[in-house]
């Protein structure tokens, strides 16, 4: 099996199969436009948002470290699963309190942490609730629907435009 075979079945990529960074970068940032394209697009088009702020740093790891373990779809569905519960439940609880953010971002973290499902952009989330206080049905409606779009754009992207089989990464 080649150098190139093992990279492309998600093997450890050897160090002259590595693009050069102006070309990683160009892609990272074609990737990450392009999602956001699709989201804002789509969202017009239904009259209906399908993009939260997170979804940026999002895409920092799904096109610059699809590899990392930040950027599984798993940690990414549960984490903001988690931090979209914490966040309701710190508004329940609390209301509007200046403190309940740094409070729910905390509590986010660390269920993020013991359920081993960290995606940093997700810390963020309960921020979003408590600053904005969303309705709950239309902010699930819009993260189920965005991050959908959104792994279903990574996944299209990496296997078909890049021709990479980096994401999902399975151990």
């Amino acid at each position: 099996m080649s150098d190139h075979e093992e990279a492309l079945d998600g093997g450890p990529l050897l160090p002259d199969s590595v693009p050069p960074a102006w070309q990683r970068a160009l892609w990272a940032g074609a990737g990450s436009s392009l999602a956001i394209l699709l989201l804002q697009a789509l969202g017009q088009g239904l009259h209906y948002p399908l993009l939260l702020a997170p979804f940026g740093a999002s895409c920092v790891l799904l096109f610059v470290a699809p590899q990392s373990e930040f950027s599984r779809p798993r940690n990414i569905l549960l984490g903001y699963g988690i931090a979209t519960l914490v966040g309701f439940v710190a508004l329940w609880l609390f209301g509007e309190q200046w403190w309940a953010v740094a409070v729910a971002v905390g509590v986010t973290i660390g269920f993020m942490c013991l359920t081993h499902t960290v995606h940093p952009p997700a810390g963020a989330h309960p921020i979003v609730i408590l600053m904005g206080t969303p309705a709950l049905p239309a902010l699930l409606l819009t993260l189920a629907l965005g991050l959908a779009l959104l792994m279903l754009w990574t996944w299209s992207f990496h296997r078909f435009i890049r021709r990479e089989r980096h994401w999902p990464f399975r151990p």
